[in-house]
């Protein structure tokens, strides 16, 4: 089992993510998928596509003075139904753009797919160095076959022999009405597995024609589930990172320091055809971060992740930090709670 010592997140000091949707073709159906119209569609991203994204790139880390890196996120669909020998092609022509830039750690590869089956395109990833970000609900409920069958079994058949391979790994999970209550199970399932990090990513409405139903949680059930697996895992070591819960212990933690956040992410989406989508934008901080008290030492990291509320706060982040600010035990990670308590002694 690898501890958070020795843990890898590609994530974590990234001041770019560039998710790139080689193509929206999957071999499942989540009934949350912001990709349901176009989850048959078998077209790919042209190489003159993969090459400007990448000459793109290159400007940027030549530009870039901060200590951040720029990480690349084979993303979907299903990367794994790439042809193998596109995916090397791809991977060729980065390496004759970028090569000195992956060499000094300027630049990473990850690949976000749902390993429902292990095929030859993932294992050149492997072999490349890229790092595994595996989507997985771990119960029935939310994601399913094109047939109707439930892929969660093979699913952590294969995430288990990959946590023993040397390719760094990770899991997504996303939270909804099918499998909130059972957050805690989850967490020491993947404890066991071995995986690396955890990130936790609640149910929105997709806005499109998916089979939603039920599935999406009120915030105050994301923040009951979420505490509750910070809960428990404050009765023991943390065994592996996870997100959302550690990224704002962070903030907390600088927060009551007064000290800022040294880092604002950005995320590019590329689609297929060339597309791009810049995330958060100028206005949707001033909305949601510009009545936030803890804007300064969070980084507006959190609007990646989810859309903000009516009221503007984001759905997740804040509500956590606010839990923090209530003196909460076991909120957080043990870094964040021993702040909070330091904070209660010093004013009694």
């Amino acid at each position: 089992m690898r501890s958070v010592a020795t843990g890898h997140t590609p994530r974590r000091g990234a001041s770019r993510i560039w998710q790139i949707k080689a193509s929206t073709l999957c071999n499942l159906r989540c009934r949350y998928c912001y990709e349901w119209d176009r989850l048959s569609d078998k077209r790919r991203m042209p190489l003159r596509v993969w090459e400007d994204t990448f000459r793109t790139i290159r400007a940027g880390v030549q530009d870039d003075t901060g200590t951040g890196h720029h990480l690349i996120v084979w993303h979907g669909g299903e990367p794994s139904l790439l042809p193998p020998d596109y995916v090397l092609d791809v991977i060729a022509l980065q390496r004759s753009i970028l090569g000195r830039e992956i060499a000094d750690g300027r630049v990473r590869n990850a690949v976000q797919t749902n390993l429902y089956r292990w095929t030859e395109s993932l294992a050149i990833f492997g072999g490349a160095g890229f790092s595994f970000s595996v989507s997985t609900d771990l119960f029935p409920g939310g994601r399913a076959l094109p047939n109707g069958g439930d892929p969660e079994r093979d699913v952590l058949a294969n995430l288990r022999a990959l946590a023993v391979s040397d390719v760094p790994c990770g899991v997504l999970l996303v939270l909804g009405r099918h499998n909130h209550l059972r957050l805690v199970e989850a967490y020491e399932i993947l404890v066991d597995v071995g995986v690396q990090w955890l990130a936790i990513a609640p149910v929105f409405a997709p806005g499109n024609a998916a089979p939603i139903g039920d599935l999406v949680l009120d915030p105050g059930e994301v923040t009951a589930a979420l505490t509750r697996l910070a809960k428990h895992r404050g009765r023991g070591p943390h065994h592996i990172l996870v997100s959302p819960l550690d990224r704002a212990a962070e903030t907390y933690t600088r927060h009551l320091a007064g000290r800022q956040s040294d880092r604002a992410v950005q995320r590019i989406r590329v689609d297929p055809d060339g597309s791009r989508t810049w995330s958060p934008t100028h206005a949707q901080r001033e909305r949601t971060c510009g009545p936030c008290r803890f804007k300064a030492a969070c980084g507006g990291a959190a609007l990646n992740d989810a859309p903000a509320t009516a009221g503007g706060r984001c759905q997740v982040d804040y509500p956590l930090l606010e839990a923090l600010d209530r003196f909460e035990p076991g909120v957080g990670s043990a870094v964040g709670t021993a702040m909070a308590v330091d904070r209660i002694s010093a004013s009694n």
